[in-house]
């Protein structure tokens, strides 16, 4: 499968939530219906074969559950949501857009699912924020920029992994050139 055929998998906002779930730990079908809880479980099983027949997703592990097999889901690759700059060339305008347009549309669902257990524990209100920031450097410099972030975000991933007690928050990062209409 090429990138742009990826894309087009991960694109729909359910399936990208999924991927961001699966991204962080494994889950079982249930455990991903409890997370997406405003997605119907038919839906949620018809985006997860969608995934599985793609390859994107798979099934790291099974038990038997009152007769049944539970299959445990992972990410076949960690970087399955991640196009470089080589990935991307044969993107067209409109091919960036839809994946933008995806991309915030499952941020805004992310934080809409948030706000909702404000109800609950309104204390919550403060472990959430978005910024924007300008970061200046050389644009040769972005390929390390990105490495030392990502390398960054492994340390501290790598904490769920232990016996303290942690919990998961998203970051998502959006990096955007200033658009110089000066030169134009």
């Amino acid at each position: 499968m090429n990138q742009k055929e990826r894309s087009e998998i991960i694109i729909h906002p359910i399936r990208l939530r999924i991927t961001a779930l699966l991204n962080q730990k494994t889950h079982t079908a249930g455990e991903l219906a409890s997370k997406l809880h405003n997605v119907p479980p038919a839906t949620l099983y018809r985006h997860i074969k969608k995934l599985e027949t793609a390859g994107v997703i798979r099934v790291v592990d099974s038990y038997p559950v009152r007769g049944t097999l539970e299959k445990v889901y992972g990410l076949k690759n960690s970087s399955i949501g991640e196009f470089s700059l080589e990935d991307m060339k044969d993107f067209t305008i409109e091919d960036h857009e839809r994946l933008f347009t995806a991309f915030t549309s499952s941020l805004n669902y992310s934080y809409y699912d948030f706000l909702t257990t404000l109800e609950v524990n309104p204390e919550r209100m403060g472990l959430c924020g978005y910024h924007s920031h300008s970061v200046v450097f050389n644009p040769e410099d972005l390929p390390d920029f990105k490495n030392e972030f990502i390398a960054l975000l492994e340390k501290y991933k790598s904490k769920a992994e232990s016996s303290i007690k942690t919990e998961i928050f998203q970051l998502s990062t959006i990096i955007i050139p200033e658009v110089d209409n000066e030169s134009e």
